[in-house]
């Protein structure tokens, strides 16, 4: 890889894509089934990861979650669309049905 590229590089590894900044150290994982939904640039708040097109983490949603539902999350982070919070959302709780030996929502 070259070193003084300072975008972000895609690899593919077991169905995920992984962000690799240019100090060659992986910092997180963004799942094949979000892409297009999540995003991370570690020029853009401070490489956390967060919804395509904003500048909202998605640990906003999980903190959110914790002790709301979705219309809160949506009413306090106006940028993220219904589509975007409910794609992480499904993807989680497959994450769980998985875990679970459960079948998989589609």
């Amino acid at each position: 890889m070259n070193r003084a590229h300072d975008a972000n590089v895609l690899n593919t590894v077991m169905g995920l894509n992984v962000i690799i900044f240019c100090e060659d150290k992986l910092l997180m994982i963004i799942p094949k089934e979000l892409e297009g939904v999540l995003d991370a640039n570690p020029k853009v708040i401070s490489g956390a990861v967060r919804f395509v097109g904003t500048r909202v983490p998605v640990q906003a949603l999980i903190d959110t979650l914790d002790g709301g539902d979705i219309e809160e999350f949506l009413d306090g982070w106006p940028d993220v669309s219904r589509e975007q919070a409910e794609a992480v959302i499904h993807w989680q709780q497959n994450q769980a049905r998985s875990t679970f030996g459960l079948q998989l929502a589609s």
